[in-house]
């Protein structure tokens, strides 16, 4: 019975696309990080601050957005 069970859940779990997991992720983490590059650059060149401020409201901006997209779904 078990042997049936493991066989039925092997045959119907989808299999993971390792590569196109490995692009997505590639793509989100550089997506991720020009918009905190560019953030900081525009915190640093608007409200002339220095680089490390600048920083903190960076971090705190993509939470802000994080927090956002995670409460609308």
């Amino acid at each position: 019975m078990k042997n049936k069970y493991m066989e039925l859940v092997n045959k119907y779990t989808p299999k993971e696309d390792i590569l196109k997991n490995a692009i997505v992720s590639f793509l989100a983490g550089g997506t991720l990080g020009a918009l905190s590059e560019l953030l900081l650059r525009g915190y640093m060149m608007w409200f002339s601050l220095p680089r490390k401020e600048a920083g903190v409201v960076v971090i705190l901006t993509l939470i802000i957005i994080a927090s956002l997209l995670t409460a609308f779904g």
